[in-house]
């Protein structure tokens, strides 16, 4: 009966009709004064601890960015080229100054600005040309800096920066060089310092009058680094001397303590307050209330104690305090995992068996728990699968290119650098055309983006040019990408440098040409050398027999093999010494024009029967060629002949 709320608030309200309600008002209003400063103080240090969180979490995150910012290759590779260099180049500097604008600072809206110095302190580099020349070595923070030099960001105290005229956090980390042990410079992320008001101006859970500070020591004052909110001047101008009275709280968290009190705030007023230490930070946190506004509800309270009174207190004290103890006792088990929970501990659970109100919303904290952790553990394998793509294409010896769905270039990775000549800054927002070398046709162009704009992949060849002029073949998959949506928002283009292995295949090609005419070469002078010997010198080919007429028509056949491949091949010509070599076999064996022409026949009506359609043409008007040379050189051997005779 009396396992849900309402049914303990309902026997509560029984008791106290029953009893003396003078007594019970009277002592409760005591009890409720004490659980309401118990529960106030629990509750602000509750929320100090939260915004500690908060703060952590965003600094971290920013550190996190800027240790990101230090491995970038290509700051890596300006630096190099600008330190090693003869004398500095200007325009690699303005290339380095326009990265960071472009490809740093855009990615996070609390950078204010960023710089590169030489390991001296010397800065060299900025998004903000008034930081150039400037030194760092001056500073206090820098100092400390090199001298405990990490992979971590370094975290400075927040200070005014003149150079862009703002206040700040700066964060430096070293930028390592190839060479272990040495740095190539030091790269400073400078964060808005009103970035931290978005976690301490939150009014969640702090009342009309809360207000959440953040304080750091400066020699014998503590100078505050957020917005007042009962003080106009602006964040670090606002110092209190660490002796005083109004800085006792602030002055705790920075003695490395933590707690709650009640005392006088900047303004002399009493409040009720929690205080927190950020060690790595060397920061101090303070939330408070006036303590006005956490007791103003007693105030009716007490009223009512002094006006009604009450007897039976024996009655609605037992089950005052059984109503206090039921509840207030698993709602500090409840607080209790949940500052642990949101201090990092996510596989912390609450184990409250009730089954009233509070054990409902415990499981269902724990539901809440469960899924989130399971979400941050997926998010974090996420996070490092794309890490581990992005790096796999940073390293891969292809060339990875990304467009938007116009064909306007978004991304290109190193390597189409030094395969194509040309930098970041020429190719990005550019279209790919302008590595056309004329070479391909606009056909296969018109087929390809009708491949890619239907959602399928297209893979094939491309002969383009590089910066320097010089041709390349590359073999390219590109494939669309498509948004949640299903629409194509980006094309992803890998290709490789196959000139190489285009200029081996054309060289081999060109070696089979020449052995395939070689052996058609010495296949003429073996069959003109064979049918030599079996010739007989008489007065007419019809004597020579039937034999010696297919030999002929065979030799015939070769030396036509021999003017295609010839004249395809554009190799030396060695047709016309075999045709006077085959005139004098003819000669020998007394043929004559109609011999000869009988041959021409008979071959041509064998070969035009084996060779396809494409090629008849092409026998056809070389026949007529290689016939009227084979005719006058057989004229010219029996003019010889007669002559001699």
């Amino acid at each position: 009966m009396f396992k849900t709320i309402r049914n303990k608030l309902l026997l509560f309200g029984l008791s106290i009709s029953l009893i003396p309600i003078i007594l019970i008002t009277f002592l409760y209003y005591f009890h409720a004064g004490k659980v309401l400063k118990h529960h106030q103080l629990n509750e602000l240090s509750s929320i100090a601890e939260s915004r500690k969180l908060h703060i952590l979490t965003f600094i971290e995150a920013k550190k996190w960015r800027t240790t990101d910012f230090s491995s970038d290759g290509f700051i890596r590779k300006q630096l190099e080229a600008i330190f090693f260099a003869e004398d500095e180049k200007k325009d690699d500097v303005t290339v380095l100054n326009n990265y960071l604008t472009t490809q740093k600072k855009s990615l996070d809206t609390h950078i204010a600005a960023i710089s590169i110095a030489r390991p001296d302190g010397k800065i060299i580099a900025s998004t903000n040309e008034n930081m150039i020349n400037l030194e760092l070595s001056t500073n206090h923070d820098f100092v400390l800096f090199k001298n405990h030099l990490s992979k971590d960001a370094f975290v400075e105290h927040p200070l005014y920066v003149p150079g862009i005229d703002i206040n700040c956090i700066p964060m430096m980390v070293a930028i390592p060089s190839k060479k272990e042990g040495e740095i190539l410079g030091i790269l400073t992320n400078y964060y808005l310092l009103d970035s931290l008001s978005e976690t301490t101006s939150s009014r969640v859970g702090m009342g009309d009058s809360g207000e959440i500070l953040l304080g750091v020591m400066v020699r014998d004052n503590i100078t505050f680094l957020t917005a007042l909110r009962y003080r106009t001047e602006p964040p670090l101008n606002v110092r209190v001397p660490v002796e005083s009275g109004e800085a006792r709280p602030m002055k705790l968290a920075l003695e490395g303590k933590s707690g709650t009190l009640i005392a006088h705030d900047y303004r002399g007023v009493d409040v009720v307050a929690a205080y927190e230490y950020i060690p790595s930070l060397q920061w101090g946190l303070v939330a408070k209330i006036d303590k006005s506004e956490v007791y103003a509800p007693l105030s009716t309270l007490g009223i009512v104690a002094l006006i009604t009174g009450g007897v039976s207190a024996a009655i609605a004290i037992s089950v005052g305090a059984f109503f206090a103890h039921s509840v207030s006792r698993p709602i500090n088990t409840f607080k209790i995992t949940t500052e642990k929970f949101a201090s990092g501990e996510l596989n912390r659970r609450v184990s409250i068996l009730n089954k009233d109100e509070i054990g409902k919303l415990a499981m269902s904290f724990n539901t809440m728990a469960e899924n989130l952790s399971h979400e941050i553990a997926i998010r974090r394998q996420n996070e490092m699968q794309l890490r581990k793509l992005s790096f796999a294409v940073e390293q891969s010896p292809n060339s990875v290119v990304i467009t938007d769905p116009k064909g306007n270039v978004e991304y290109v990775n190193p390597s189409f650098y030094k395969i194509t000549g040309y930098s970041y800054n020429e190719v990005i927002g550019k279209n790919p055309r302008i590595l056309k070398s004329g070479e391909t046709s606009s056909e296969e162009y018109k087929q390809l983006w009708e491949t890619i704009m239907s959602g399928r992949k297209w893979q094939g060849e491309f002969h383009n040019k590089r910066k320097d002029g010089s041709l390349l073949w590359e073999y390219a998959i590109i494939s669309p990408i498509r948004n949640e949506e299903g629409v194509i928002s980006h094309f992803v283009g890998v290709k490789e440098d196959i000139t190489e292995r285009k200029q081996a295949e054309e060289i081999r090609v060109r070696q089979k040409q020449e052995r395939e005419v070689s052996s058609l070469n010495q296949s003429s002078d073996f069959l003109l050398s064979d049918v030599k010997n079996k010739v007989r010198y008489s007065q007419s080919m019809s004597e020579n027999g039937v034999d010696l007429f297919e030999e002929f028509v065979g030799i015939y056949v070769n030396l036509l093999d021999l003017a295609i491949k010839e004249q395809v091949y554009k190799v030396e010509h060695r047709l016309s010494e075999h045709l006077r070599s085959f005139a004098e076999r003819l000669g020998s064996a007394g043929a004559g024009p109609d011999d000869v022409a009988q041959i021409h026949s008979t071959a041509m009506k064998r070969k035009c029967k084996d060779v396809l359609s494409s090629k008849l043409q092409a026998y056809t008007e070389e026949g007529r060629f290689v016939i009227i040379e084979l005719m006058g050189c057989l004229v010219s051997y029996y003019r010889r002949k007669s002559n001699r005779g």
